[in-house]
């Protein structure tokens, strides 16, 4: 770093030092989360929705194909990259998808991990069997902060409902208890 650079450097202001936006909403803003969220299903190298190898200077989907609507009219259609938003970005805000990705779409009560093929054949995370939880409940002063957020399947999700942990991990011991 030469003169120049460190001088820059002394006159910002440290981040710790600039106003922290307010969170007016239920939901956490996507500037607030830090994880990268792009989720990889297979190496690098094939397509992330498909599976098949990239072509040209493709880095996560297949290329585009051009299709004929009209006359001569052409359409590129990223079929790839259309169906894995549609499936993964389409309702899930920034913060579900780095808790999806930091939990490894592991429930974390039970341990279950559902998958599901898409058309292509390749096996992804069903996440309309997953859904994300409030450690400590929203209703009960909990923030919606990455380390208050959780991944549980919908069945450990509507056993928990609103009770805090301890409480909900008393009643699960006692559940287990009673099935002996």
């Amino acid at each position: 770093m030469n003169e120049c650079e460190s001088k820059i450097l002394e006159t910002l202001l440290p981040i710790d030092s600039l106003p922290k936006p307010v969170i007016n909403g239920r939901y956490l803003h996507a500037y607030k989360v830090e994880e990268d969220t792009r989720l990889r299903l297979v190496p690098k190298g094939f397509c992330n929705w498909c599976g098949k190898p990239l072509t040209g200077r493709s880095r996560y989907f297949c290329p585009p194909s051009e299709r004929i609507i009209f006359n001569d009219y052409k359409q590129k259609d990223y079929w790839c990259n259309r169906e894995f938003t549609m499936w993964w970005s389409v309702g899930n805000p920034h913060f579900k998808r780095a808790v999806y990705i930091r939990d490894k779409f592991t429930c974390q009560n039970c341990g279950l991990k559902p998958m599901t093929k898409n058309k292509y054949g390749l096996e992804v995370p069903d996440l309309s069997l997953m859904a994300i939880d409030h450690i400590y409940p929203y209703v009960k002063g909990g923030k919606t902060q990455l380390d208050n957020l959780q991944c549980l399947c919908r069945k450990c999700n509507l056993k928990k409902r609103d009770k805090l942990p301890n409480v909900f991990r008393e009643q699960e011991g006692q559940q287990k208890m009673e099935l002996r």
